[in-house]
Order: structure tokens, then sequence, then C-alpha cells
């Protein structure tokens, strides 16, 4: 393998340079701003998972959150511990409930921040590895250079590689899988080198399913190629078992066929995920099952199986989360995927394509957290990425053969465009990669809904909030509302607030208004004084002030309001 890629690089100088170009600034955009990133809401939920690996328990680490696998959170965890902070109050938690974590070990994790996004880093980067090397492997250099920029440029991915999510490891099990999947598919059969990649194979799809859920339906397509490389030996079974019913059928795959490598592989390779899920499930199957009944029991209508006549919308979550140039590729693969449907003879590389783009397509008919959730989407779009670097191939199909124009000078005078339009979006967005990248889809978007979700620009940095919030409190004043703050600041007092506000609920049938929480939210003798607000946000009734008062002070993250701060003792009307 190593030197058919020399090989690729010393025919093609020039686009290789191109290729180390955008692998370098990729890798710059995964540094840049080093350690900028804080704690967000959703790290509330990874903490006590994380931690719980590396102290006594009694139950399996992932029920202590929304019940996943919690293979993500031992990295986790790992890096937190490098701190040598103590997190034995981890002990203490209740599955389920985040009031009041921020007590047991909200100075820890803190003060181990950095330690714990180092994980992230790494994983990021070893991902962008692997896209690199994936790439190179089954793509002719033209189509490996925008495979490889779409990921290094790609503001998703960029978020997954820099910032507390889960989604990264997920990301790197996946892509391994799918390497050796191709590297088992395309070996010679019956030969060493095929059963190791297959058991390889497994073992990555077996890692990301013990990061994910809804990674296990990569065995889908595992299954499937191994069915499709052994369709003799496969047919061959069946026309055995026709002819012991007395059928003729199949009559033409009667010649004997070994089937001992067959055998051998599928064993091998449920063997191989078998065992993995037995070592990251904390050697007990049964808490595999545990894990999918409590996270059905909180999310199960997101997590029903049947037909989603909305699948479109995964799509075009997708086209909201690329930038302008992806989408018009995205939009000319949609032909390069009717030629290969009705293309008599598919390559391998072509059927491995569409197979992958089958199964994403499949999951997004048949299961609405795919289309929903768009990270839950991205564990299964390599496919449709690898479609549309088909754009730039050597086939027939490709827009160059299509247009006739000269192969080396179109693509160079693309690529650079897309690398200084994707670049430059990527890096003015560093380090939150949290702005929508599509301009030009947004500016079409007439539904203020869809507006207001994939193209308003959202900031937050719970650190800097907190570090700002910190500077203007006195010991006898507090805040509305509690949250994720309380891990950086004022530790006791979001399961106050919490025991508050279901209290007032459960006796008034709805949210206390803000009179009410001035008057009666004394948390340790505290009187409320400031009320913080998401600009963007309408679900933070009765405390948004925003229609009839100015903000007393706006926290800004590159130029846009990220919050606004009322002083409840200096309100000023707005004019």
């Amino acid at each position: 393998m190593k030197m058919k890629l020399l090989e690729k690089f010393k025919k093609n100088k020039k686009i290789s340079v191109l290729i180390i170009i955008i692998i370098l600034l990729g890798l710059f955009l995964r540094f840049n701003d080093y350690g900028q990133e804080s704690f967000h809401g959703d790290c509330m939920a990874y903490f006590s998972p994380a931690l719980f690996w590396f102290y006594p328990h009694d139950y399996y680490p992932g029920l202590s959150g929304m019940g996943e696998p919690a293979l993500g959170h031992f990295f986790i965890g790992l890096g937190c511990l490098a701190s040598g902070e103590d997190f034995s109050g981890v002990t203490e938690t209740q599955p389920m409930f985040y009031p009041g974590r921020e007590i047991l070990f909200g100075k820890e994790i803190v003060n181990a921040e950095r330690y714990c996004h180092i994980p992230i880093y790494i994983f990021g980067l070893l991902f962008f590895i692997t896209i690199v090397i994936f790439a190179l492997v089954l793509l002719d250099l033209y189509s490996a250079a925008y495979f490889i920029g779409f990921f290094a440029f790609s503001l998703q991915i960029l978020r997954y590689s820099r910032w507390m999510q889960l989604n990264i490891f997920v990301f790197f099990f996946s892509i391994l899988g799918l390497l050796f999947l191709w590297k088992a598919y395309t070996a010679e059969k019956a030969t060493k080198k095929e059963l190791i990649f297959f058991i390889l194979s497994s073992i990555g799809f077996a890692l990301a399913f013990s990061s994910k859920l809804p990674a296990v339906m990569y065995l889908i397509l595992l299954i499937f190629l191994l069915l499709e490389k052994y369709k003799d030996e496969i047919l061959f079974i069946f026309h055995i078992l026709f002819q012991n019913l007395g059928l003729n059928l199949l009559s033409k795959y009667k010649q004997s066929v070994n089937l001992k490598s067959l055998i051998k592989i599928s064993l091998a390779s449920i063997l191989a995920f078998a065992s993995v899920l037995f070592i990251t499930f904390e050697f007990s199957f049964m808490n595999i099952f545990r894990v999918i009944q409590q996270y059905r029991s909180h999310s199960g209508d997101i997590n029903a199986i049947g037909i989603n006549l909305h699948f479109y919308q995964g799509f075009t979550k997708f086209l909201y989360n690329v930038n302008s140039l992806d989408m018009l590729i995205f939009f000319f693969s949609i032909y390069i995927l009717i030629r290969l449907i009705f293309k008599k003879e598919r390559t391998k590389l072509e059927k491995f394509i569409l197979y992958s783009l089958c199964l994403l397509i499949f999951l997004t008919l048949t299961f609405q957290i795919i289309t929903m959730l768009q990270r839950a989407f991205s564990i299964f779009f390599f496919g449709l990425i690898l479609l549309m670097a088909l754009t730039f191939s050597n086939k027939n199909y490709s827009i160059i053969k299509l247009l006739k124009f000269s192969k080396k000078n179109l693509f160079f005078i693309f690529m650079i465009i897309y690398v200084v339009h994707s670049f430059s979006i990527a890096f003015s967005d560093s380090p939150y990669f949290h702005s929508p990248p599509n301009k030009l889809l947004c500016m079409l978007t007439t539904n203020e809904e869809t507006f207001d979700n994939y193209c308003r620009v959202t900031y937050t940095n719970d650190r800097d909030l907190a570090e700002f919030m910190g500077s203007l409190l006195e010991e006898d004043e507090t805040f509305l509302p509690s949250g994720f703050i309380n891990h950086y600041l004022r530790h006791e007092e979001h399961l106050t607030y919490y025991m508050f506000r279901q209290t007032a609920i459960s006796q008034l049938h709805r949210e206390p208004t803000l009179e009410e929480y001035i008057q009666y939210y004394k948390p340790l003798n505290r009187t409320v004084r400031y009320i913080i607000v998401s600009p963007n946000s309408k679900d933070i009734q009765p405390l948004n002030l925003g229609p009839e008062y100015e903000p007393n002070y706006r926290i800004k993250i590159k130029g846009i309001d990220s919050k606004w701060i009322y002083d409840l003792q200096n309100l000023t009307k707005r004019k």
C-alpha cells in the first residue's frame, strides 16, 4: 500500500502538493486557538459516566447518564484523571439526576478542564489522519483531494474535533471499520489477509457501537459486502436447500464450492465483534440491553422504527451544514448516483460507495433519529461524501469528462477557490465552528423557524460568562437561571434552583414568575439580582426581559451577542 501511494504522489506532483497544503491547513484548524473551548450544557451528561470508570461502582458507567455506551466517556475520563484531581465525589451521584453534581465534583472538573479536552483533540487528529489514509487508498488523487478537503474544513467535524462531544469517537472507529472493510472487500478471496481485515473491520464497528448505539447498523454493510463477495458460495447453499426440498432452482450453482473461507470469516467476525462488546460493556452482555432500555425510556419516540415520511430532512440539514460549493457538488452527485444505479458493470469502488449510500438512505427511511439529529446522520454519511468526491474522478460521469474541460486546469481552479472559501469560513469561526457555513442557502431561506434552527449565529462560552458574572456578584447576590454555569460558579446553587422550580411547578402547575423568583428564591440567603438571557432563545419566559428592557451588559463573541445580562436594580426601558 505504501508503494502504491508513493507512485500516486510521484505521478501527480502538483496535486500531491495541493493535498499536503490541505492537510496542513486542516491540522492548523484543529489546534488554532488551543484551549479556548469551554465546557457546555451537554457536558453535564458526560462527566459522571466518564469518571465512574475509575472509581468503585455497582452498575455500568453509561447508565449513570442518559443510558448510552460509555467507551467515549472512558477516554474523556482518562484525560480528566491525568489532572491529578480527586473525583471520588462521582460515586455519590444518582443515575439520570444532574442537579447537585457541581457540589460533588464541580470545582475539580473545572480545574481539570484542559486535561478533559485532550482526548477530544487526540481523537480529532486520529480521525483526520484516518480520513487522509482512507481517501488515498480508495480514490484517485483528484477525488481524494476533495474528500480530504471536505473533512479538513467542515465546521461540524471541526467542532466535534475540538469541543467536548462523543461524536468524534464514533466517527473515528466508524471510518477505521470502513477502511478495513474496504481492504477486506478488495482482498483476494480465501486468503489470510482477507480474514484479518474482516476481523479488524468487525472490531472497528464494535468499538463504534461501544461509543454510540446507532453505529451497530454498520454490521448491515459488513454482512452485505461479505455476502456479495461470496455470492456463488451463498447461492450454492440455497441450491442445496432447494434440492433437498425437491426443487430444481439455481441449478447453475450446483457445482460444489469451498465454503470453508466463508464460514471462517463469519465465525471470526462474530467472535471479534462480540469479544469487543463483552470487554467494553464491562464483561456483561446484559449491560447492552440495560443501556438500550434506559435510552428508550426517555427518548422512545425518536428511536422508533417505521416508515419515516420526513426522511429528506436529514439531507436538508446536511446541506445547511456544508458550504455553498459543497452544496453544488452534492446536487451534481445526484446525477452520478443515477448513472451508478443504471450502470451494468460497476467497479468494486462504485459498489462500495453505492452500498454505503444505500445504508444511509435505508436508515433515513426507517429511523427518525437519523433525520432529526445531524450528528446521527453524520455517522453514516461517508458514502455520500465519497459519491460527491467522484465528481472529480477520471470516470465518464465526472463533471470534468462531462464538460470536456482540461482536467488539471479546471480542477486546480476549482480547488483553489474551494480551499480559500472553505478555510476562510472555518478560520473566521475558530474555535467555535458554530456559524452557518452555507450562506447562500440561508439567504434563500424564508421560513423563520428553519432560519432560526440552521442560519442564526449562536456562540456560547460558559467559562468566560462565569468569569464575568463572578466580577459582578456580591456574596449576598445571585442570578437566574442556574445551569451549567454552576460548574464554574456557585456550585451549590443549581440543586437549590432545581428544587425550588420543581416545588413551584408541582404546587402552582406552572412556571414561577420572575416576581416569585425574586421574592421566594433565596439560595444561602442570596437575593436574585441578575437575569442571564440568550438573545435567540424563545424558551426562557418568564425570565425574558428582552421585549421591554435594554440589557445592562452584552456578552459578545466575535462581535455577536452571546448573552444578555439584566441588572434588576438598574433596569433601563427600551426606547
